[in-house]
């Protein structure tokens, strides 16, 4: 398995007081491009902490550097724009079992009066469509074993890291396609195409709670930084648990996805009416309540545990420039079918709506 490091922080201005909310990058640097590590702000106490692989400071042909020499770029917005305030010297940070603690950031002046940093990017070594993880099944369970403990403390369902098979597709496309034939769709339809194409690329796990199998898209999650990756694997670890507490949420999902994919069967190459078969079949409304309650938990809860999570395109500027001219073929399908999956996180207001105070609220369906 690829060796993990973990590095933190606190930022505080001149009277020491903690700079909470300021965004903040860490970054490898690199004589001839930099590798942006992971970016995010700090929590209330002015602190930052972010997990990542050797892989993600090693990113361009030819790297092989053993430890991160790092640099650290503040940044808030300014007139609708991010701007730098800061960017410390590169160091090279002194691991101790893979843990390095950054010397505390103490500002010259509160952020608000600071000047602009010319010449400094707020998000320096971002690049697209490049291999950040190693991704193998170490690796996913070092991360499991990890976001687990906490997904379970939030749905208060116990044994999230065990009981289901994990498996890395490079054909995560193939297997969507496999599961819309079993659920009906013929191969050689527009609806079955799009279906691969479209989340074969867009989404970054899938988990069948028939099966109990969690399958991961190798060509997404390998561009993601580590910290990303957990936060996808406790969006999923969050549909294990929905699954276990109403089991007959299989045959419900089940019926209204069959439902769904006779529907757009039926209408051929039209998906311009994407919602509503979503809507017809009792789809929509059951994924909302899915996938609300799912997107609840990571959008309050992991992502501000994970305040490193960076999530990067999976394409080169090449690759999406291909990925657009394959698009042309059915712009209008995609369009809706996208669409149609940004409803199914519609849930997250109601799950807000029933919180009471810290206490995370119960998925109920």
């Amino acid at each position: 398995m690829d060796p993990v490091f973990r590095v933190w922080t606190k930022v505080v201005d001149p009277s020491g007081l903690p700079c909470g909310g300021l965004s903040i990058a860490v970054v490898e640097w690199d004589p001839v491009r930099d590798d942006l590590l992971a970016t995010g702000e700090t929590d209330e106490a002015g602190c930052f902490a972010v997990s990542f692989t050797r892989r993600e400071f090693n990113q361009d042909p030819f790297e092989a550097e053993r430890h991160p020499e790092i640099y650290v770029v503040l940044s808030m917005v300014r007139d609708g724009c991010k701007v730098a305030l800061y960017r410390s010297k590169p160091f090279r940070p002194v691991f101790s079992c893979g843990v390095a603690e950054i010397p505390p950031i103490v500002l010259p002046a509160p952020p608000a009066a600071m000047p602009v940093l010319e010449g400094c990017e707020a998000v320096p070594g971002l690049k697209a469509g490049v291999v950040r993880l190693d991704l193998d099944d170490a690796l996913v369970r070092l991360a499991i074993d990890e976001v687990a403990p906490l997904v379970e403390r939030i749905t208060g369902i116990p044994g999230l890291g065990t009981g289901y098979r994990i498996v890395i597709s490079d054909g995560f496309d193939d297997l969507l396609l496999t599961l819309g034939r079993a659920h009906g769709a013929e191969p050689d339809v527009v609806p079955s195409q799009l279906l691969g194409f479209v989340l074969g690329q867009e989404l970054s796990s899938f988990y069948d709670p028939v099966d109990s199998v969690l399958t991961l898209n190798r060509l997404f999650l390998s561009c993601q930084s580590f910290e990303a990756m957990k936060v996808i694997l406790g969006h999923e670890l969050v549909h294990v648990a929905q699954f276990r507490l109403f089991p007959d949420l299989v045959e419900r999902t089940r019926e209204a996805t069959s439902r769904l994919v006779r529907s757009l069967a039926e209408e051929g190459a039209d998906l311009s009416g994407f919602r509503a078969h979503l809507e017809s079949s009792g789809l929509l409304k059951l994924l909302s309540e899915i996938e609300g309650y799912a997107a609840y938990v990571q959008k309050d809860f992991l992502e501000k545990e994970y305040r490193g999570a960076t999530y990067f395109s999976c394409f080169s500027p090449l690759g999406l420039a291909a990925r657009g001219l394959t698009s042309i073929r059915v712009p209008l399908h995609a369009a809706a079918f996208r669409r149609g999956l940004d409803e199914l996180g519609a849930g997250i207001h109601v799950c807000r709506a029933r919180q009471k105070g810290d206490v995370p609220a119960s998925f109920e369906c």
